[in-house]
């Protein structure tokens, strides 16, 4: 491998996707970076959303949360990878490091400290988002959309967060017993 790529092909687009035609093909070349992805979907909003920029500038930057929640889900995705590694390591002795039973139990503390983090920055998304219910801050028609995203997101931490004491509960019974056998 000689460079990343950003996983999953880059951001999504803001702008809503095209109808296509028989014949017709879907436009190439989105812009990757995120802040290209709102600059093109801000130079190119419809005239009704012109007006709710003027009376509520906010709304430039109401799509962010369709992409924070991509974004979490990506997080998810990985620690759910990263777990998975770990609960195998635990499941066969083989697999641990050249350190053992420490080395493996040190890949999970990390994540017993992140997750309930991730849940309170989900939280607080979601909290930010209820204040401004109503508002013209979240386009129309997407409320629902985006708080079902937010709370899906938060479940998943949660989830999460259930399988990480979980793991931790079979490290600590493991590590008895390799200690009774000693």
């Amino acid at each position: 491998v000689t460079e990343g790529y950003p996983l999953w092909g880059g951001y999504g687009n803001f702008s809503r996707s095209p109808v296509l035609q028989p014949g017709g093909v879907a436009p190439e070349g989105s812009p990757q970076r995120i802040y290209d992805v709102l600059t093109c979907w801000v130079a190119n909003l419809e005239p009704e959303e012109l007006e709710v920029v003027g009376s509520d500038p906010a709304y430039l930057t109401s799509r962010m949360y369709l992409h924070i929640c991509s974004e979490w889900l990506i997080v998810m995705e990985y620690a759910t990878t990263r777990l998975a590694h770990i609960e195998w390591e635990l499941e066969k002795e083989q697999w641990r490091g050249p350190y053992g039973l420490e080395e493996t139990l040190s890949k999970l503390q990390p994540w017993q400290r992140r997750i309930p983090l991730y849940a309170s920055f989900i939280k607080a998304t979601k909290h930010e988002l209820e204040c401004r219910r109503g508002s013209s801050f979240v386009p129309k028609g997407q409320w629902e959309d985006i708080m079902t995203d937010i709370d899906g997101v938060y479940e998943r931490v949660d989830a999460l967060q259930t399988r990480v004491d979980k793991i931790m509960n079979v490290a600590t019974a493991i590590t008895s017993i390799e200690q009774s056998k000693k």
